[in-house]
C-alpha cells in the first residue's frame, strides 16, 4: 500500500515537471499535455492508449485526477514557499498568490497565468484553483499532523500548535492576531482537517485495493 501511495505521488510530481519542462522550453499548450499524459503512464506502469475505448477512458481520467492534485499541490508548496517570507506584508502576499496561480495554470493548463484574460475562462479557473488548493492544502495539513502525532516530545495541545501553524502557512489567506482572527483560522484550520480525513480515506482504500 506504501507503494502505490509512493507510485501516486511520483506519478503527480512527474506531471507537473513535465508540464514546467515542457512549457520553459517554449513548446505549446497540446504538445506539453501529449508529454505529460506520457510521462503520467510511465509513472503508473499503465497503457496510455488501453486496449479499448472503455480503457483509454479509464486512463484520462486518472490522468487528469492525477494533473489536478499535481496543481493544487505544486500551489501549496509554491504558497508555503512564499508566505515564510511574506509575514503579514499584504503586497507580499498578494505575489505569493500570483506565483501559486502562476504554478497551478502551468500544471493544469499549460499556459501562462497572464495569457488567461478571458472572462469566462478566468472565472473557471479561478474557481478550479480555489478548489484544487483547498483539496491540496487539507492534504499536507493531514500529513503533518500525522508525522507529528509521532512526536512523543511533544504534547496534544503543542502537536495541535504545530499543525496549525503549518496550515496558516500554507495559506495567502491573512489572520489576525485578535480573538477573531484566531477563531476565524481556527475554524478554517478545522475544515480543513476534516477535508484532509475525508480524502485520507478515500486514497487509502484506493491504494489498498490497487495493492
Amino acid at each position: 500500500m506504501d507503494y502505490e501511495k509512493a507510485k501516486r505521488k511520483g506519478a503527480q510530481s512527474g506531471v507537473a515537471n513535465t508540464m514546467k519542462d515542457c512549457k520553459t522550453a517554449g513548446k505549446s499548450a497540446a504538445e506539453c499535455e501529449a508529454e505529460a499524459q506520457a510521462a503520467f503512464a510511465d509513472s503508473m506502469g499503465i497503457d496510455q492508449k488501453g486496449s479499448s475505448d472503455a480503457g483509454f477512458v479509464d486512463f484520462m481520467a486518472k490522468y487528469e485526477r492525477s494533473k489536478k492534485d499535481a496543481a493544487g499541490t505544486a500551489a501549496v508548496e509554491a504558497t508555503s514557499a512564499c508566505v515564510e517570507g511574506a509575514g503579514t506584508n499584504s503586497d507580499k502576499l498578494a505575489e505569493c498568490e500570483n506565483l501559486a496561480k502562476q504554478e497551478a495554470a502551468v500544471t493544469l493548463l499549460g499556459v501562462d497565468l497572464a495569457s488567461i484574460t478571458d472572462k469566462t475562462e478566468k472565472a473557471k479557473f479561478e474557481a478550479k484553483f480555489k478548489r484544487l488548493t483547498e483539496e491540496a492544502s487539507a492534504k499536507k495539513l493531514t500529513e503533518a499532523m500525522r508525522a507529528n502525532a509521532k512526536n512523543t516530545d511533544l504534547t496534544k495541545d503543542e502537536r495541535e500548535a504545530a499543525a496549525l501553524d503549518i496550515f496558516k502557512k500554507s495559506q495567502t489567506k491573512t489572520y489576525t492576531n485578535d480573538d477573531a482572527g484566531q477563531k476565524t483560522a481556527k475554524m478554517d484550520y478545522e475544515k480543513a482537517k476534516r477535508k484532509g480525513a475525508q480524502s485520507g480515506v478515500a486514497n487509502t482504500m484506493k491504494d489498498c485495493k490497487t495493492a
